[in-house]
């Protein structure tokens, strides 16, 4: 961990509403060269991990005189180039992810309203303060993990093994669903570590799992999506960056910890439980 000074520079000012109040929200996007970069691996934007440092709310007035909340949502400065225009897919994506970060962090007492956002004719509203904060130091360059480790429990012959890693361009293409395959339930909760830390466990009841399919199944974690698939059995594609009402509550929690996640198959409980 690492202490710095950020000194924020405006990028552009949203206005939306509290749901259940209706009270006023500016949401100013800034930019420091402080916080870490995106991970952009990929070529589509709505699949990288882009950090973000979200402010404490801060009690100010409108023009009206009515009070207001604000919030800073500030990023590393190499997101401008994507926000080109006020309409643009990339802005409209920044500006999701800042309610959704703001939801989270609020514990979900503040949520935001999608349906009347307003862009005001200001780079910031309020002036953008200088702040310290504590960041964490920039994890070392790691060989990707081709195969996820997933621990078998509740069996004597308990062992851990791992699944079949496909190349991801082949788990997203339109055939990856096997029509022969029924998509599994799931659920998924928020359970506390330390102090505000939390992990995502998801958990897919799978009870025609065998150890011979299990040999043949593959698991995908992203930050924003997984899929799970065994041939002929299971297919199930969870993307939460879809505007889905199934995932409504999910997405508003933060991207899917792909570093740290872990999956543990119960044959007594026929589920798969996935961390991240």
């Amino acid at each position: 961990m690492s202490t710095v000074t950020l000194k924020p520079v405006a990028g552009f000012c949203v206005k939306t509403t509290v749901a259940n109040t209706q009270s006023k929200v500016f949401v100013n996007v800034a930019y420091d060269k402080n916080i870490p970069p995106p991970t952009t691996a990929s070529t589509d934007y709505t699949e990288w991990t882009i950090p973000v440092l979200v402010s404490d709310p801060r009690k100010d007035v409108d023009k009206a005189g009515s009070s207001c909340l604000v919030f800073d949502c500030i990023y590393n400065p190499s997101i401008k180039s994507n926000i080109t225009q006020l309409d643009s897919d990339f802005r409209l994506f920044i500006i999701e992810l800042s309610f959704q970060r703001i939801e989270a962090q609020s514990g979900n007492t503040v949520l935001l309203t999608r349906t009347h956002i307003k862009s005001p004719n200001i780079k910031s509203k309020g002036k953008l303060e200088e702040r310290t904060v504590t960041l964490p130091d920039p994890k070392p360059k790691l060989k990707p993990a081709h195969k996820p480790i997933i621990e078998t429990i509740g069996d004597t012959n308990a062992e851990k093994s791992s699944l079949n890693s496909k190349p991801k361009s082949i788990l997203k293409s339109p055939a990856s669903g096997d029509p022969s395959s029924n998509r599994p339930s799931w659920s998924w909760a928020k359970e506390p570590i330390i102090g505000d830390e939390y992990t995502i466990a998801l958990t897919i009841l799978v009870p025609s799992l065998t150890h011979s399919l299990h040999a043949t199944a593959s698991l995908d974690i992203e930050p924003r999506r997984i899929i799970f698939s065994v041939p002929s059995i299971y297919f199930l594609d969870l993307n939460i960056a879809l505007d889905d009402a199934e995932f409504v509550a999910l997405k508003r929690l933060r991207a899917f910890d792909v570093d740290n996640a872990r999956a543990e198959w119960s044959v007594r409980k026929h589920t798969l439980t996935i961390y991240c």
